[in-house]
């Protein structure tokens, strides 16, 4: 069987730059070890209502930008929607996780 060669070093690249700069942590998933969960960090949520913003920017002015459903959620019930995001998405948001790893300087 012949495998399938993919470019995946730039994903991690940036992965590595966005962890370095503390917007999102990594870990291993706790039942598969081969897969690393990312999840954001505090500072990296505080980034997206600016994203968003960005992407009705590109809806409005880019030929061909289609509104994602996010966006349209961001449009409509701002509140509702962080709150859902900060619950899903941000690291340190459900009760009883692994704890937030320390920065390089605290350590």
């Amino acid at each position: 069987m012949q495998r399938v060669r993919t470019s995946v070093g730039p994903m991690f690249s940036r992965l590595a730059s966005l962890e370095a700069a503390e917007l999102i942590t990594s870990e291993r998933d706790p039942e598969d070890g081969r897969k690393v969960v990312y999840r954001l960090t505090a500072k990296g949520f505080d980034l997206a209502p600016a994203l968003l913003e960005l992407g009705r920017w590109a809806v409005k002015y880019e030929a061909g930008v289609r509104r994602p459903e996010p966006l349209r959620l961001w449009e409509t019930e701002r509140d509702d929607f962080l709150k859902q995001l900060r619950k899903e998405r941000l690291r340190d948001a459900p009760p009883n996780t692994v704890p937030t790893r320390k920065s390089k300087a605290a350590r």
